[in-house]
């Protein structure tokens, strides 16, 4: 194992939403939709899940021409694969009474939160709903696609309804966030079918 350390004089993606306190524009979120699943890819071949894509674990490391950056905050990290078996190994559900208790801003993916006993979920395609939740809310200015606070049995319907809405978005943007975004893990889009999107075509 190596670490690394790296000064990022430009603070974190969540530093620059507080501050600007308006969306990013959608060439920029772009940019760090591209890097971001570039680096979810680098991690799935490593059998690794990061378990809490964010804002704040996404360190800005260059920001005067093009916007740049790079995912950290690994505390939460697993490895996800099991050789041996060749299959995914799945993660107990986190309480969702803890989450709205300490009313955390949320970037899981719905089936995330269950009875830890008896639930389980894909790590993997919960980080792809986590990186959609960080690209709305860089496009929203701060808002998230779903209200965690509130039990909905049509939350799908209720993420749709916020993706469409995102001002000034392009239907391949609106496209992109929909498919990482969907509440049915099992339809959502992996890695790797986000290269082949539109939307995240290397600039």
């Amino acid at each position: 194992m190596y670490v690394f350390q790296e000064i990022g004089p430009f603070g974190t993606l969540a530093d620059l939403v507080k501050k600007k306190k308006a969306p990013l524009e959608e060439k920029d979120c772009q940019l760090v939709a591209c890097q971001l699943r570039s680096g979810m890819d680098f991690l799935g071949d490593m059998g690794v899940s990061h378990r809490a894509i964010g804002p704040r674990h996404l360190l800005i490391v260059h920001r005067e021409t093009q916007l740049r950056v790079k995912l950290t905050g690994f505390r939460s990290a697993v490895i996800y694969y099991n050789e041996l078996k060749d299959e995914i190994i799945f993660q107990p559900c986190l309480p969702l009474k803890a989450a709205r208790k300490n009313g955390v801003e949320d970037f899981n993916a719905p089936e995330s939160y269950g009875n830890r006993k008896k639930e389980q979920f894909d790590p993997v395609a919960a980080d792809v709903f986590s990186a959609g939740a960080t690209l709305y809310h860089l496009l929203t200015g701060g808002e998230f696609p779903y209200d965690v606070s509130e039990s909905n049995p049509e939350v799908e319907a209720e993420i749709l309804k916020n993706v469409r809405a995102v001002p000034k978005l392009s239907h391949e943007g609106k496209s992109a966030l929909a498919k990482m975004l969907t509440s049915t893990a099992s339809k959502r889009h992996s890695v790797e079918q986000l290269k082949k999107h539109p939307w995240f075509e290397e600039k």
